[in-house]
């Protein structure tokens, strides 16, 4: 049985090898073709650094039998001329394609040496573009030359014939005349029936053709001597094109180009009705509303991509049912099942041809298919064109500011269509990073919280990322960003995604550190501490390509919007002037804040581009300013141990403040004690000691003065310091400055009662006296309710000035307030052994309430 198999398997692999090599051949010089005399290399060669020279590119096309022509003559310069050279190599379509050797010969010393057999050729199927899930099915043909040398001429020709059906016999090329290797003799020929009319465009100044017109054919020949190579300066953007090139077509306006393809993206009204069957099933439970993004993300994550794009799948789309059923495609299957679906709940929606890097250019371009590479879809809402691509998975928001990559221009696929049309995007796409650094101690250790939010093409290449990657490998790859900065720096909490993806498009990342060497001492002075803060984010759009004197416009990437803050919470208040950058100019905008708020200190930076390049004259003047930016972004903090030493720390206003408060609770503490009472219609003769649950009470009420005072005690800077009273009487900016003072003040002044009345608690528990549980009930309920209301308008107030950290304490303690009242509050009011124990009144004078 095995060896069946392997018979069988043998027999398939043979089989499929012969399928290829009949669609190889080996064949003399087609009569059309115009021979290029080798002579003409005379002269031709000049000095070059590279190890081989082209002294001839011969470009011939006959489109009235669909073949193409090329001959090249190459020189071997030196021993690296032979590796770069020995392998030739032909890529073709066998779907319609086939291909023809001529001549593969090697001239040396005059003599030719004939390197052309069959048993040389090989086939491979490299699939160059698999790596982006699409497989065209286009063969090579390679020839490995044996005995190749230096100073040898390598002189291959061969003929491709054939073209894709799909363009039904309807002409369109692009001619180029320069390439990035230096050629000795470039020669181009188009012959063409003299029935056939072909529209022409030139660019960067490319030569007209010469003419020869006969009864059957005309031909046009574009001959070029020494081409000098063609160099790009660095950061060029993908769609400048400087080199000397003429379009052609048989295509007379884009409206030819629309009615070609519009008929593959149609399909019968019985498969319409099967389709509609299928979808109405996945999307019965769909709120009309939520339709259209329901069934974008159904086409966008649900479908894979995945193409198979030889011969007239090229540019011809699978049909929706099989789409559908297989659940794969590529951008032209996608758009289209898109397209169909939308359609079948009356939505206006067609496919739309696109470039994914040249869409600016093709406004300049003859009507032609080729100029476009991708697919992508048109839908209307409320007369509004709105485009998306079905290609990009993950996407979040609605069809209102949905992500669309700049393609600039498009051809919907609309037999009403008669031009171009633009392609906007809605989306904002944003970057904001807060980075916090929570300092207890000067010189010593800090927390960083890094908060991220994501909006836009951002937030949908986060979700990709997570979804791609493992957690773990994402919070190592974090930790070793920011250790550039920090060698020391650790995990604190695990990393947190949050993903807003329905409405807004928002993800927003949470990630905790601790950092123990946040500090150094000083070299020129050991009294003196440094901590450096830089935004290492900030520095990649900082930090730009350096670029010699340049002839071609530098790429700016656009769009970018990017914010940096950089929080540090310092346990002292440190002086310092607000300041102000701003760096920009057309292409940019730069703005850097400084600002020192108490215990505070908080660096923001922020930069947006403008447009997608510079001009090669203001290239200089843009480096030069990024320069300026990238040598301002480290902020250096310094504290002098000496002078912070030195500096008294405690405000007597303050201290006054606090013992007046003290006082006059003292006297309103006393006069509850000495005569409040509450009256009662009936005594209680024997009531019961303090026992039970009330023994769990005491222990809380007499832990709580010692609490407080301990709190007052461990933060009698924030409270009694001179930063504090400093903070209270400045000239405040706004109202919500002069709110938190007072707040401040407020907060003292509960501690200091909170203290005094906790004791009065403590004496009137022990003492049984009947004022007690009300009094109790009036501890817990005021607690709750000033710890809720004043977090809420401390918070409101400064949004910057509380640590997450801070925030997240604040609010357990409201909780736990809030449990500590559900549960003694009504124990105090209905407990029949506090009714029985807490009855005893303090002698007086006609004085009960």
């Amino acid at each position: 049985m095995k060896k069946i198999i392997l018979l069988f398997l043998y027999t398939l692999v043979y089989l499929n090898g012969f399928g290829q090599k009949n669609k190889i051949s080996i064949s003399k010089t087609p009569e059309w073709v115009q021979i290029i005399e080798k002579t003409t290399t005379k002269n031709k060669k000049k000095e070059t650094t590279s190890g081989y020279y082209y002294h001839i590119i011969d470009f011939q096309n006959n489109i009235r039998n669909n073949q193409s022509f090329s001959h090249y003559n190459i020189e071997v310069i030196n021993n690296e001329g032979i590796q770069q050279v020995s392998d030739l190599s032909v890529d073709f379509d066998p779907s319609y394609q086939k291909l023809v050797f001529h001549s593969i010969n090697i001239i040396r010393d005059g003599s030719i040496i004939n390197k052309l057999s069959y048993d040389q050729i090989k086939t491979v199927q490299r699939e160059t573009n698999m790596e982006r899930y699409l497989y065209d099915g286009t063969l090579t043909a390679f020839v490995n030359l044996t005995d190749v040398r230096k100073g040898d001429f390598i002189d291959y020709s061969f003929t491709i014939k054939g073209r894709n059906p799909v363009y039904e016999n309807k002409y369109h090329n692009k001619l180029v005349f320069q390439y990035s290797i230096p050629i000795g003799y470039l020669f181009n020929r188009l012959v063409v029936p003299s029935n056939r009319e072909l529209s022409f465009k030139y660019f960067n100044d490319a030569d007209k053709p010469k003419i020869k017109k006969s009864e059957k054919i005309t031909e046009y020949l574009w001959e070029h001597d020494t081409i000098e190579p063609i160099i790009y300066d660095t950061n060029t953007p993908s769609w400048y094109d400087p080199i000397p090139s003429v379009s052609i077509s048989e295509y007379n306006s884009w409206k030819e180009v629309v009615d070609q393809y519009t008929k593959h993206y149609t399909f019968s009204s019985i498969e319409q009705k099967k389709l509609k069957k299928e979808v109405s099933k996945l999307f019965s439970d769909t709120p009309k509303d939520s339709l259209l993004t329901e069934i974008r993300k159904f086409v966008q994550d649900e479908i894979r991509y995945l193409g198979f794009e030889g011969g007239l799948n090229s540019h011809k789309p699978d049909n929706p049912l099989k789409v559908i059923k297989q659940r794969y495609g590529d951008c032209k299957a996608k758009s289209f099942l898109l397209s169909e679906i939308l359609r079948n709940f009356d939505f206006e929606a067609n496919p739309i041809l696109v470039n994914s890097y040249n869409g600016t250019n093709i406004v300049n371009e003859l009507p032609s298919p080729n100029v476009f590479n991708h697919c992508i879809v048109q839908v209307k809402k409320n007369d509004q064109s709105y485009f998306i691509d079905p290609t990009i998975s993950n996407q979040g928001g609605n069809i209102d500011n949905l992500y669309v990559p700049n393609y600039t221009t498009g051809l919907i696929l609309n037999t009403s269509e008669r031009e171009l049309s633009k392609i906007k995007s809605a989306s904002e796409n944003t970057i904001k990073i807060t980075e916090e650094f929570d300092i207890e101690e000067i010189g010593s250790t800090a927390y960083l919280f890094i908060t991220t939010k994501y909006s836009g093409s951002y937030a949908d290449d986060q979700r990709i990322n997570f979804a791609q990657k493992d957690i773990e490998k994402i919070q190592k790859e974090y930790l070793n960003f920011y250790s550039a900065i920090y060698p020391s720096i650790r995990e604190f909490s695990k990393i947190e995604f949050i993903d807003n993806r329905e409405s807004i498009n928002e993800v927003t990342i949470k990630e905790g550190y601790f950092i123990d060497s946040l500090w150094k001492a000083s070299t020129q002075n050991k009294d003196i501490l440094v901590s450096e803060f830089y935004p290492l984010n900030m520095e990649s759009y900082a930090n730009p390509d350096k670029t010699p004197k340049r002839t071609m416009p530098y790429y700016v990437q656009y769009p970018v919007d990017f914010e940096q803050s950089i929080v540090i919470n310092l346990p002292e208040d440190l002086d310092g002037e607000n300041e102000r950058t701003v760096i920009e100019e057309k292409s940019f905008k730069y703005i850097y804040d400084i600002d020192y708020s108490y215990k505070k200190i908080t660096l923001r930076h922020q930069y947006k581009t403008l447009k997608n390049h510079v001009k090669p004259e203001e290239s200089n003047k843009f480096i030069k300013k990024h320069e300026k930016i990238l040598n301002g972004l480290s902020y250096l903090l310094t504290y002098d141990k000496n002078i912070a030493s030195g500096s008294s720390s405690l405000s007597w206003y303050l201290i006054i403040f606090g013992i007046f408060i003290l006082i006059t609770s003292l006297f309103f503490a006393y006069r509850i004690y000495a005569n409040y009472n509450i009256k009662v219609e009936e005594s209680i003769n024997n009531p019961l000691q303090i026992g039970g649950w009330l023994i769990l009470i005491s222990i809380g009420l007499i832990l709580t003065p010692f609490k407080v005072i301990f709190q007052l005690f461990n933060s009698y800077e924030d409270f009694f310091g001179n930063n504090t009273w400093n903070y209270i009487i400045q000239d405040h900016k706004n109202l919500n400055e002069l709110f938190y003072s007072l707040l401040v003040l407020l907060e003292l002044t509960y501690n200091i009662v909170l203290v005094v009345f906790s004791i009065l608690l403590i004496i009137l528990f022990f003492k049984r006296r009947n004022i007690l549980p009300r009094l109790m009930i009036i501890f817990y309920v005021g607690t709750f309710l000033f710890l809720t209301f004043d977090s809420i308008i401390a918070f409101n107030l400064n949004t910057t000035l509380f640590t997450e950290a801070e925030k997240v304490q604040t609010f357990k303690e409201i909780g736990t307030s809030f449990i500590r009242s559900i549960i003694w509050v009504p124990y105090f009011l209905i407990s029949k052994r506090v009714k029985s124990t807490f009855t005893l009144r303090i002698k007086e004078k006609n004085n009960d309430t």
